[in-house]
């Protein structure tokens, strides 16, 4: 019988079985055709360039063929705006 704690952990685990990968593994996949990596995407080929040195995938990951991107903290300077209007 297990305990609740291993039960909790099952139930926490989120099995994942999609395929992640980043743009420069795509460049080498498409032998570095940047507008061939962008028709794979659905996206620009301005994007492909932004991102094609982002080898540690930190701003950037595809996951199953679909391109997500990290923000960062762009826009935090408009938050800090919208926060000051209201106080």
């Amino acid at each position: 019988m297990k305990d609740t704690n291993e039960r909790l952990k099952e139930a926490n685990t989120v099995s994942f079985e999609g395929k992640i990968t980043t743009i420069p593994e795509l460049l080498v996949k498409t032998r570095g055709n940047q507008t061939e990596a962008a028709r794979v995407l659905g996206t620009n080929r301005c994007t492909i360039r932004k991102y094609c040195r982002d080898v540690g995938a930190i701003g950037h990951v595809i996951v199953n063929g679909v391109l997500m991107i990290s923000r960062g903290s762009t826009g935090e300077h408009m938050r800090r705006r919208a926060n000051a209007a209201t106080s």
